[in-house]
């Protein structure tokens, strides 16, 4: 055992100790860290930069931004140089500033959320009070708190933590320096002062929580009197992501830090740890301008260096508020943040509006606050008189790509299509009867394959047989709920199978380079989290991108240049300044797609490596022989992928989109089963095996 006094460096949880592993897990951080600066310095300047967004709400979400980048900026680089430089300690004062910053970031942000739910609750709900109870001087004081109280409790806990004596080494099971890993090396009599301390903290965030929560209630509560079912679906879009972040910030923070110490373990930790100090700076950004057309058109002028006005398809529709003669005007956007405007200025910018105002009772009789509805149904004046655009709402069905319009040519396309998609269900179908039926192909390796074969069916499935049917009865249509869960489950399937095909080349590079290891690494336990990773992490992503997609308001019509829904191609049809968040959130995942390739290509490598070892003539040429078709296949569906997501918009083309789509989209799942058998000899005398047993149990 060892005192706190000859400590002078802790040693933090190594993600993984080998070296590929590393630097695909410092990709993932950058990638991740990177988000964060760019979103949250994004709203940073966009917030300072215009003069429009000068009131209490952004204010507040300039705060936030502030904060979030200062809590990343505290855990991700020193995580990122560990990772990097293969190192796992950090100097004894180094921990105690990196816990102490933690520890106040965290806390004031807490305060941030809880004075902004306050916020949203009297723009709402008390609007006319707005002026008086949120005034310049009161943000000003209520921020000052917000920081103030995160200040004096890290002050509290660092000084009660860093007294304590540690008698039990200094291997911490965190990324980071936390408070219970320090008390995990306290002595057992010592540390019940923290303790106690942590669990009033943890009492103060629930009563945050409890607060935030009422005001949501009762901000929902005002949202369901308003009559236009377009401004409660606006309301709760904005509303419930707000709370959802919140909620998932606490209940990770109270968990982390009172858990019972029996179901503590490393993993559980870091998944912890992720949760309340890694995802909301990330998310933040997203989920408080997702619905803001304000910072987003102030977003577009700082990145474009112009100037624009917000065009009228922006304000989908007003509340006109009085009491007795004072007269006032609230927009649905402004009502969540706080904003109320003049009636006389609003009607004035666009006159005709005066004509369709709804009246509509839904106050309280005592307040005398009735509410008008005027909703702006005219589009974007700026964009050009004659130009024909609409409304997401009012899109019911988009129309796909023709492949001709000729009928000999749509039914050549039709068997060609049909002709792929047997080919793809005979070899993903064999592959998957066979390593379920064979038990001598119960390995990682035929696991991994397996799962492969599952995602190259869905993906497959997903596209072609709409496009067989289009070709087959000279149709176009596919309907809005169809084109969302098209471009879901495509996105899902793609982006699983290509963590997939990561963990298979790491697979292969244990199996050649390290195969002692083997067992140890790649267990039975270790492939399923992996693959469950595959599976979730494309889940998610697919998730994060229809709901950013699908979003946004659609202001090009309803035609695809696609034979399926794509996000590009959906991207086309939105309004010119409403796509940006989709833009960032593509461009963040084809950055992460580029760091498995990397991981692909460094896996492939140290085998060839390898390979060139051997003594053997005939076992270099078996190895590049296998290896070789499949890190071309890689190559391809990747190149193909992000040139299809990323390509200039001048070069593009309907048959230049279509060509790339064919191969990442549907060369893939065809030609895999040949490629992933091609050289297996296990798998080809097992199929073998397969079908005279077939044939005989049915003659």
């Amino acid at each position: 055992m060892c005192n706190s006094s000859s400590i002078t460096e802790f040693l933090l949880l190594a993600f993984t100790d080998t070296r590929e592993l590393q630097l695909l897990h410092f990709g993932i951080f950058l990638g991740i860290y990177l988000a964060a600066l760019l979103g949250n310095g994004l709203i940073l300047t966009a917030v300072a930069c215009d003069d429009c967004l000068h009131s209490p709400m952004y204010f507040f979400l300039l705060n936030l931004a502030l904060n979030d980048l200062g809590c990343i900026s505290t855990t991700l680089p020193k995580a990122m140089t560990n990772l990097l430089w293969d190192t796992k300690a950090i100097p004894y004062s180094g921990c105690v500033a990196q816990l102490f910053l933690i520890i106040f970031l965290n806390l004031a942000e807490l305060s941030l959320l809880t004075v902004m739910a306050y916020d949203h609750y009297i723009a709402i709900c008390q609007p006319l009070h707005y002026g008086s109870l949120l005034g310049s001087r009161a943000c000003g004081q209520m921020a000052a708190a917000a920081w103030g109280s995160g200040f004096l409790q890290a002050v509290l806990h660092i000084a009660n933590i860093f007294s304590l004596p540690l008698c039990c080494g200094n291997s911490l099971s965190q990324f980071f320096c936390e408070i219970p890993q320090i008390l995990k090396l306290s002595c057992s009599d010592s540390y019940l002062r923290e303790v106690q301390l942590t669990t009033v903290t943890a009492f103060l965030f629930g009563g945050c929580f409890v607060f935030i929560v009422v005001s949501y209630v009762q901000i929902f509560r005002a949202v369901l009197r308003i009559p236009s079912q377009q401004g409660r679906h606006k309301a709760f879009s904005t509303c419930l992501p707000h709370l959802a972040v919140v909620s998932v910030f606490l209940s990770t923070v109270i968990f982390a830090h009172l858990k019972p110490p029996s179901i503590s373990s490393p993993s559980l930790d870091v998944v912890l740890a992720f949760l309340y100090l890694v995802v909301p700076p990330v998310v933040n950004p997203f989920i408080y301008s997702m619905r803001n057309k304000e910072i987003k058109v102030a977003m577009w002028k700082v990145m474009t260096g112009g100037s624009l006005q917000m065009p009228l398809s922006d304000m989908s529709c007003y509340f006109a508020f009085w009491s007795g003669g004072d007269s006032k005007v609230v927009a649905v956007g402004d009502v969540l943040a706080g904003r109320p405007c003049e009636v006389t200025q609003r009607l004035t910018e666009h006159p005709k509006a005066a004509g369709m105002a709804l009246e509509r009772r839904v106050a309280e009789p005592s307040q005398g606050l009735a509410i008008f509805l005027l909703p702006f149904l005219a589009l974007g004046e700026s964009h050009g008189q004659n130009q024909q655009m609409s409304n997401s709402s009012s899109v019911t069905e988009f129309l796909l790509l023709a492949f001709a319009d000729t009928r000999e040519l749509q039914l050549l396309y039709f068997v060609l299509f049909l002709g792929i998609y047997v080919a793809a269900l005979l070899g993903n179908g064999l592959i998957l009867t066979t390593v379920a039926c064979d038990h001598r192909l119960n390995t990682t390796m035929y696991f991994l394959l397996f799962n492969l074969a599952v995602l190259d069916l869905g993906s497959i499935s997903t596209t072609v047989p709409k496009a067989k049917a289009n070709s087959l009865w000279d149709n176009r249509v596919i309907s809005y709920e169809a084109c969302a869960a098209q471009l879901f489950l495509f996105d899902f399937l793609v982006l699983a199978e290509y963590c997939l095909l990561t963990i298979m080349a790491y697979d292969r590079y244990v199996a050649i380079c390290k195969p002692l290891h083997y067992g140890s690494l790649l267990g039975s336990r270790a492939c399923g989290q992996m693959a469950a990773a595959a599976w979730g992490s494309g889940f998610l992503n697919a998730v994060l991108h229809t709901a950013n997609t699908f979003s946004l308001p659609l202001c090009h019509g309803n035609a695809v240049e696609q034979f399926f829904c794509e996000i590009p191609q959906i991207l086309k049809l939105s309004c010119s300044d409403a796509y940006l968040r989709e833009v960032g959130a593509l461009v963040f995942s084809i950055f992460l797609a580029f760091a498995c390739f990397v991981f692909i290509v460094v896996s492939y490598v140290q085998i060839f490596r390898a390979v060139l070892r051997m003594p053997s003539e005939q076992g270099p040429h078996k190895a590049f022989s296998t290896c070789l078709p499949h890190l071309a296949m890689v190559s391809l569906f990747v190149s193909t992928a992000i040139f299809a997501y990323l390509k200039p918009p001048s070069i593009s083309s309907p048959s230049l989109d279509l060509v790339v789509s064919l191969l990442y989209s549907v060369v893939p799942p065809a030609v895999n089963p040949l490629i992933y058998s091609m050289r297996n000899q296990e798998l080809k005398h097992a199929v073998r095996k397969l079908f005279p047993y077939m044939l005989l149990k049915h003659p």
